[in-house]
């Protein structure tokens, strides 16, 4: 969204600069201060993409989401992946309309450069070559030669200048030589050949604007007029210059005159002759005080845009995005297995075979039925199992927490030690514990209490062996007293 927001904002502040140096441009009189102008305008173009690294004063701020869902396994938003790839589509045509400009540039100064190569030396002495940079005000290294390739004067170079002149020009009089001599070096001494690169590359960088197109055209032909101008200025005659120029013109067909800084072309003629023969116009060139002047008002521009553009930012007081993960349900597959702690197979001793009393017996063995179902009951409530169990909230492995506290083991150590099998055998004890417990459906209140990972300490705190074997005492002393056997209940708690 920042990336879109800021082209956005490119284009319209190039927009606003084109039509600023265009209006500018239009009300000077002179050409030199024309094509000052809009050379300032497209530099100032390719300093702009530069305020994406400078600080902005207008930042908007955007809410964040509280919460974002994030599915892994949702169906993908076919609007935002045909946005991104309409967007890809657009990058991906603007960088193969810019590389295809910069290699249209390269393929040129390549030709004028074999141009170069196979031309040949010129013949005049440096004293001839001295006044023509004299008249024009040039002072740099330069190098003139004669080709047969070319139709028009021709010169371009920033560090290795060179003017290239047709065969023709050989036979040319002295003051039409001296006049396309004296333009190809005003060319040279404006620097035109730079002033053309950062056209080209403005062009490639902004090639879908049409204002870009316009403004590199007459950029170019602004360039041609002032170096009119300075050979009017130098003492030709307007006429004979006007002459020369329909003449070189009339013998360009080829495309050497779209290469370097060519002298005539049809492009554009008309108004070259007119601008020439005109006499009211200033032919000066520019002042170093324009210049500078031109030079601050595209750093202005580019750092006034760069300061006001709005750019977006999230807002730090906006809570901030919480994303909240939708888990997909994992598959369970059932298992048989047992718990490694766990024996899959515990041994239950068997019950002997109820005895069937009659008479006073029966009388007896009824009553010691009811009183041990009371004394079971007691034991149990005195142990209050079920409350202490749902007060600790204990989990699903109960299994093998109580194969951990090894509660059967010492449930039958406690009862071989009161030799409990030959009492149990005795008073009927087996079919009492299995009343009391089927009463009392421990098993099943346990496994619905969902026992979980604190079961150690549960019954750590309800104390169970002890209180089992306080039981024990209880129940052997009644049965002394009595003269009855003994017995005990099966633990709560004792595997199934």
């Amino acid at each position: 969204m920042s990336g879109l927001l800021f082209a956005g904002e490119l284009a319209l502040a190039a927009t606003i600069i084109l039509f600023a140096a265009h209006a500018l441009a239009s009300f000077s009189p002179r050409a030199s201060l024309r094509h000052l102008v809009r050379l300032g305008g497209l530099a100032a173009l390719l300093l702009l993409p530069l305020a994406a690294f400078l600080p902005s004063v207008f930042v908007l701020h955007s809410d964040a989401p509280v919460a974002a869902t994030v599915n892994a396994n949702a169906a993908p938003d076919h609007a935002t992946h045909i946005l991104a790839w309409m967007l890809i589509g657009v990058a991906a045509l603007w960088a193969a309309g810019t590389l295809a400009l910069l290699a249209r540039g390269i393929a040129g100064a390549w030709t004028l450069a074999m141009l170069r190569r196979r031309s040949r030396p010129h013949g005049f002495d440096a004293k001839r070559l001295a006044d023509w940079a004299r008249r024009t005000g040039f002072h740099g290294g330069w190098t003139l030669r004669f080709s047969a390739a070319v139709e028009t004067p021709l010169s371009w170079g920033i560090f290795r200048p060179t003017i290239l002149l047709p065969e023709v020009c050989a036979d040319w009089d002295r003051s039409a030589l001296d006049a396309a001599m004296l333009h190809e070096l005003a060319h040279l001494s404006r620097r035109d050949a730079v002033s053309q690169a950062l056209a080209l590359m403005c062009c490639a960088l902004y090639w879908p604007h049409p204002l870009v197109w316009v403004q590199a055209r007459s950029l170019r032909a602004d360039a041609e007029t002032a170096a009119d101008d300075a050979v009017i200025s130098a003492g030709v005659r307007p006429s004979d210059y006007a002459a020369l120029l329909l003449h070189v013109a009339a013998g360009v067909s080829g495309r050497t005159a779209e290469l370097g800084m060519a002298m005539a072309g049809r492009a554009g003629l008309e108004a070259r002759i007119q601008s020439v023969l005109a006499s009211n116009l200033s032919r000066s060139g520019v002042t170093k005080m324009q210049i500078l002047k031109t030079v601050s008002f595209g750093l202005g521009t580019v750092l006034l845009f760069a300061l006001t553009r709005p750019t977006l930012a999230a807002d730090p007081a906006a809570p901030q995005p919480t994303p909240v993960v939708v888990a997909q349900p994992v598959p369970t597959v059932a298992s048989n297995a047992q718990p490694k702690d766990q024996p899959s197979d515990q041994a239950v001793p068997a019950r002997p075979a109820r005895r069937t009393r009659t008479g006073a017996g029966a009388n007896r063995q009824q009553q010691n039925s009811a009183h041990d179902r009371t004394e079971t009951d007691a034991a149990l409530a005195g142990a209050n199992i079920e409350q202490k169990i749902a007060d600790a909230h204990i989990g699903e492995k109960v299994a093998a927490a109580l194969a951990e506290a090894h509660i059967g083991e010492k449930v039958a150590e406690a009862l071989a030690k009161a030799n409990i099998d030959q009492k149990i055998a005795d008073a009927h004890i087996g079919e009492k514990i299995a009343e009391a417990l089927a009463k009392a459906n421990i098993d099943q209140k346990i496994a619905d209490a969902h026992i979980g990972e604190k079961v150690a300490e549960a019954l750590a705190k309800a104390n169970i062996d002890q209180k089992i074997k306080e039981a024990l005492q209880r129940l052997e002393t009644d049965a002394a007293a009595r003269g009855a056997p003994a017995g005990i209940p099966d633990a709560p708690g004792k595997p199934q």
